[in-house]
């Protein structure tokens, strides 16, 4: 009798593919967890959130990440995100577009293709009649 193989169904068929927003669970993990349990679970893309890659970033290296993503059939999807980009003070800004710089830099190197970047959106701020 023949060995039945593995088939990978989602890529044989051409369905979506599997991502993770690391967001679901950023208070409970950090990015190392997060990639290897993509791995382990069979996600396609992860979507990294920068805060999160700036504190891996204190004890890994841009090649640790790098080498991982050369290895590994998951691929950075986007970096979430770039948040309050409107209705900031000067020095609120500067900081965004320190975060930005680093996440296009960041991205160039991994080729992450995506930067989400959201609007201010509070009460204080917004209206439900705006």
């Amino acid at each position: 009798m023949k060995e039945k193989q593995k088939v990978n169904y989602r890529e044989e068929q051409g369905m979506l593919k599997l991502g993770y927003n690391e967001a679901t669970c950023k208070e409970n993990s950090n990015v190392r967890r997060d990639l290897e349990l993509c791995e382990k679970y069979g996600y396609d893309y992860i979507e990294l959130r920068l805060d999160m890659l700036k504190e891996y970033l204190k004890y890994n290296t841009l090649d640790d990440l790098k080498e991982f993503f050369a290895k590994s059939k998951i691929k950075p999807f986007a970096f979430n995100s770039i948040e309050n980009i409107n209705f900031c003070s000067a020095k609120e800004w500067e900081e965004l577009v320190n975060l930005f710089t680093f996440g296009c830099k960041l991205a160039r190197e991994i080729e992450n293709p995506y930067i989400i970047v959201v609007p201010t959106m509070t009460d204080e701020i917004c209206t439900k009649d705006e």
